[in-house]
């Protein structure tokens, strides 16, 4: 049987990197248009990335259709970042004790597909004779977001909700609070989408510009703003493109050999690393995938 092969990793001193055309899709587009009442979609929009430098916001702002009301803040050590800090002000502002919505998390930017594929390859080339089946999950893809007050609190307390559901309360409160939705309707969702690898125009870029041209203007940013100093620089439809995020290849390469030395002794227990691709912080933001 045929590999199907990832995409060779960073290149060599010398060589030339090129990354695939569909690395510059702006994401997920979602056709339910912002409306700003309870009942209708809080937001829809792309991953939105903070830093102490404007010009990096600016440039990873380019895969946002509009303002959000519901942001992804990303920060990290290296301009690699994937906790996750919620801005929910806008949102929870208006008035409403009771309301609340749920927030979709997603990610993209990855062809997990040809990942999976590509690490049972890796596991059959070992000798492995026994059935083998790789799935990749990501988890905790939603969380239920609603204020911090003394009546959500009795809302959740199973006393209290068995008793309003006995004496028939609990079907006519629902009942008020969408009639009068400013006082605590439902938000019917909010989407965040992750790309694990996103590739923004460099600011100021134009088209036909030169990996090189880039590189400077890139290097001065970062002494400037105090960005890594290394980034990987292609071209793409708009100029100078940075990547922002792992590739495929980079992740299996950290990753392969200790799957492989699990898979030979029979480990069963979660894989654990002190690589950042791995680092979950509490409910802050979607577990990375993991094999």
């Amino acid at each position: 049987m045929p590999w199907t092969q990832l995409p060779p990793g960073p290149e060599s001193p010398g060589q030339s990197w090129t990354a695939h055309p569909e690395a510059f899709a702006d994401g997920p587009v979602y056709a339910e248009s912002l409306d700003a009442r309870p009942t209708k979609y809080v937001e829809d929009h792309h991953t939105l990335a903070e830093d102490s430098s404007t010009e990096l916001c600016e440039f990873i702002r380019a895969s946002a259709r509009q303002e959000p009301r519901v942001c992804i803040r990303i920060s990290g050590d290296s301009g690699r970042a994937y906790d996750f800090t919620i801005d929910l002000g806008p949102v929870l502002a208006q008035g409403g004790k009771l309301k609340r919505f749920t927030l979709k998390k997603e990610v993209w930017g990855w062809d997990l597909d040809l990942l999976r594929r590509t690490v049972q390859h890796r596991i059959w080339a070992t000798g492995q004779r026994a059935y083998v089946d790789v799935e990749i999950e990501c988890g905790q893809d939603d969380v239920v977001v609603e204020p911090e007050n003394a009546l959500v609190r009795l809302r959740h307390n199973p006393w209290v909700v068995a008793f309003a559901w006995v004496t028939l309360l609990y079907p006519l409160l629902w009942v008020l609070l969408h009639l009068f939705g400013q006082h605590g309707a439902t938000y019917d969702q909010a989407v965040a989408s992750y790309a694990l690898k996103l590739y923004p125009a460099l600011p100021g870029t134009r088209p036909g510009e030169s990996v090189a041209e880039g590189a400077q203007r890139y290097a001065a940013a970062a002494t400037r703003y105090g960005l890594p100093a290394e980034a990987r620089l292609v071209r793409g439809p708009k100029g100078v493109h940075v990547l922002v995020g792992v590739e495929e290849s980079e992740w299996l390469h950290q990753w392969e050999d200790r799957i492989l030395q699990a898979v030979r002794m029979g480990i069963k227990a979660p894989l654990e690393s002190h690589t950042f691709m791995l680092e979950v912080r509490d409910d802050e933001g979607p577990e990375m995938c993991e094999v």
